[in-house]
């Protein structure tokens, strides 16, 4: 097993792709501010069982859905025309130039995207780079204009599984079978 790494990770090394099916976009005016909530061993509950007052167990009980957010810098909100690449809003909503992606839960369903985190590290003396992916991830997202930018705000429910990879070894953070 490596070492664990020693060099403090930051914003300026990550980047974000959107996948769907063997198609992918890799967003190039996110503000390196992804946040994934709910992350634990397992996505489930855990219920607290008493009995007359007196602690008695944990057992695990529903599934829990982490969600994720992150920020990007408005460019459009449609591409020029209806082929790829198009925007990061056609990839999310499977329109436009993405109106041919499929959702990751299967046809006829609603759109649902993988979202994949790789943080760089091997060129900063690491073994490997490490990677985060978010399955099944149903997204929304806000506009804002402002002097400084106009933004996208976008946030989503997971589904799936969430998969971390370091060094050929995988973290699973999933529902109980």
């Amino acid at each position: 097993m490596a070492a664990p790494s020693t060099v403090i990770k930051t914003g300026t090394m990550g980047t974000i792709t959107l996948v769907s099916g063997a198609t992918t976009l890799a967003l190039t005016y996110d503000m390196a501010d992804l946040v994934i909530e709910g992350l634990s061993p397992k996505l489930n509950e855990v219920n607290a069982h008493e009995s007359r007052g007196v602690f008695r167990g944990l057992s695990y009980g529903n599934r829990t859905y982490p969600t994720l957010s992150f920020s990007a810098w408005f460019t459009n909100f449609a591409g020029e025309d209806d082929t790829p690449p198009g925007s990061m809003i056609e990839f999310l909503t499977g329109l436009g130039a993405y109106d041919g992606n499929a959702s990751t839960l299967g046809t006829g369903r609603p759109m649902t995207i993988d979202i994949k985190l790789t943080i760089e590290g091997t060129d900063f003396g690491d073994t490997a780079d490490e990677t985060i992916v978010c399955h099944d991830v149903y997204c929304t997202f806000g506009f804002t204009e402002a002097i400084d930018g106009n933004k996208f705000s976008i946030s989503g429910t997971v589904y799936g599984e969430v998969v971390t990879d370091n060094n050929s070894q995988v973290l699973t953070f999933d529902e109980i079978s």
